[in-house]
Order: C-alpha cells, then structure tokens, then sequence
C-alpha cells in the first residue's frame, strides 16, 4: 500500500497484523517491520490466551486516551510574524510549484495562501498545536485510485518557529490515506523568502 502500508499474517498461528504507515522515502521500512512481525509478535505467539489483566487492560485503556500527534519542538510566536503578516511573496521555480505565497496569523492560529497551477489555495495551521481542516489540494484520489476526491484530504496542521526567521508548518493527512507534508519558510533580513 502507499507508504509501506502492508498485511502480514502467519496462518500456523491464526494471526494477521495490519500495519498502516507512511514511510515513504525508507527504502529498509518494509524490512524493518517484517523483522519486527517476526521476532517480537510470532516467535512470541502462544496458543494459550492471556490469563485476565485488569490493571494492565486500564493502564491500555488510559494510555490510548490521551495518545496525542507529535507538535514538532519550537516558540509559538516570533517578532517575524508582524514583519511578514499579509505579505506576498513571489516564487522561483520549485518542486512544489508554488508561484506564491502569504502568510497571516491570528492568535494561536495561522493561514498558508499559495498559489500553483490549480489556482489559489490556503491551508490552516495551528501555532505550537494542530488544527484541523482540508488539505487544499483535491486532485488526488479518493476511495477509488483514478477518481478525484470532490474535496481535499482532511488532515492536521501546526506551525512552529524553529529559528527566530525560520518557520516550519508540519501538516499530516488523516482520511483515506495518510501523508504528511513539511514546509519551512526561512524569512532574510533584506525581506525576501526561503522555502524548502
């Protein structure tokens, strides 16, 4: 599947192990987790179930209750965000075809406007936390490979200064497929803008 998402089963042992994942551009993922399928889940198995665990189950239960996104480390806010509030920056040629970009901000909250070949687009973001909305991009596919979602991919998005003039809005897709994009904006002292 997309990102090394696989299914792994071992029939002897009447077990099947779902693994959805996005790790595009690990060439070894594929092989880490069919290693880690068979040392630490069949090797391990047992034809016997587990003997009852309340406190065990409990400690599962609450643990899953307050699992949380990773927010990439760095400041909420930077002395940068008055300077470059509304401010139109016009591209060079770039791999993600962006022929421009803006940035606001309100509060804990934030707004990427670009633009590409498909028209202007905007993204949401939280600031030190994740937001969630649309991913502006509708073009990809939906349950059906071939076959346009009639909107953009829910995801989440955050945004936080790595750097005084160094912002990085880290944003994950999490819908019928799961993806991530990450974006960091380095802001010159002569006002011009640094993507990668």
């Amino acid at each position: 599947g997309m990102g090394n998402s696989y299914v792994f089963g071992a029939p002897d042992k009447d077990l099947m192990v779902v693994c959805t994942a996005d790790n595009q551009g690990r060439v070894d993922a594929a092989h880490l987790m069919l290693g880690i399928f068979l040392r630490d889940i069949v090797r391990k198995a047992s034809d016997k179930p587990l003997p009852a665990n309340q406190k065990a189950y409990a400690e599962m239960q609450e643990y899953f209750a307050n699992l949380k996104l990773f927010v990439p480390r760095g400041e909420k806010h930077s002395s940068q965000e008055d300077k470059i509030q509304n401010v139109t920056y016009k591209l060079e040629e770039n791999p993600l075809g962006f022929k421009t970009v803006r940035l606001s901000f309100n509060g804990e909250e934030g707004v990427l406007y670009y633009e590409n070949k498909r028209g202007p687009k905007e993204l949401k973001f939280g600031l030190g936390k994740y937001v969630e909305s649309r991913f502006p991009e509708s073009h990809y596919s939906g349950k059906a490979i071939g076959t346009p979602k009639p909107e953009g991919y829910k995801c989440v998005a955050a945004g936080i200064w790595l750097q005084e003039n160094q912002l990085l809005i880290r944003t994950n897709i999490i819908d019928d497929y799961l993806g991530n994009m990450g974006l960091v904006f380095g802001f010159k002292e002569d006002g011009s803008l640094g993507m990668y």
